[in-house]
């Protein structure tokens, strides 16, 4: 499950606003309805992106890990 979090003014992880099951229609989302300059992937992980702005990180497109 892939989730597209917005910067709500005080953290990137601060309103969640789609939910999706694959990476492509969130980042379709992502195209279409958040105003960005570039989408940058975490270096650390494979399933966290940053969408960026013009001065500052606006959003997060985040792979949601499973409960056990």
């Amino acid at each position: 499950m892939w989730e597209i979090w917005c910067w709500d003014g005080k953290y990137i992880k601060g309103k969640l606003v789609k939910r999706y099951k694959t990476k492509q229609s969130a980042f379709k989302y992502v195209e279409k309805n958040i105003e960005h300059k570039e989408i940058i992937a975490d270096k650390k992980t494979k399933d966290r992106f940053y969408i960026e702005g013009d001065e500052h990180t606006v959003g997060l497109v985040a792979k949601k890990k499973a409960k056990k």
